[in-house]
């Protein structure tokens, strides 16, 4: 299987909201976003209502990451859209260990890049990581994305500082 050939992006659906709500909940996946939970399965459900009936100009995607047979490895999300700016912050989760560091995320960020672009005119990424997912750092240096500041951290519980990535098409 190659897996960059073989990843897909599809929008999520209802049937996704227990896996949603999994990852969400997760409590290693607190430490990699400003997660404000825990989420109840009707929180789940109405934020794929809303990302699904956003309309023309939506200020927040996710794309499920789906390969052919619709195995579900994760997600992209595109957030606080500027669509007048043209700029994106853009966030990955695999959410199994075993499917990390195999070209997933790397496929999926580059198509999530694409539609952005090709959609709504969005040409200005950034993605804000905590200076302890070096993982993610390494991932997003490695698609081109360069730091260009790093903030004290007030929201996330095990990092001390924010660094930001930007990536100008």
């Amino acid at each position: 299987m190659t897996w960059l050939n073989d990843i897909l992006l599809r929008s999520p659906q209802p049937g996704d909201a227990d896996l949603i709500l999994k990852w969400e909940n997760d409590p290693e996946n607190r430490n990699i976003s400003d997660w404000n939970g825990p989420y109840s399965k009707e929180d789940i459900r109405a934020l794929i209502r809303s990302l699904n009936e956003a309309g023309d100009q939506p200020e927040q995607i996710r794309m499920m990451i789906v390969d052919s047979g619709n195995y579900c490895y994760g997600a992209v999300d595109a957030f606080q859209v500027n669509h007048a700016a043209g700029k994106s912050g853009i966030g990955i989760l695999i959410a199994e260990k075993k499917y990390r560091r195999k070209g997933i995320a790397s496929s999926a960020i580059r198509q999530m890049e694409k539609h952005l672009f090709e959609t709504y005119g969005v040409d200005h990424f950034e993605a804000r990581i905590h200076d302890g997912n070096h993982a993610s750092i390494r991932l997003f240096e490695s698609l081109g994305y360069s730091k260009n500041a790093t903030e004290h951290n007030a929201i996330l519980p095990n990092a001390d500082y924010i660094h930001t990535f930007e990536l100008k098409l």
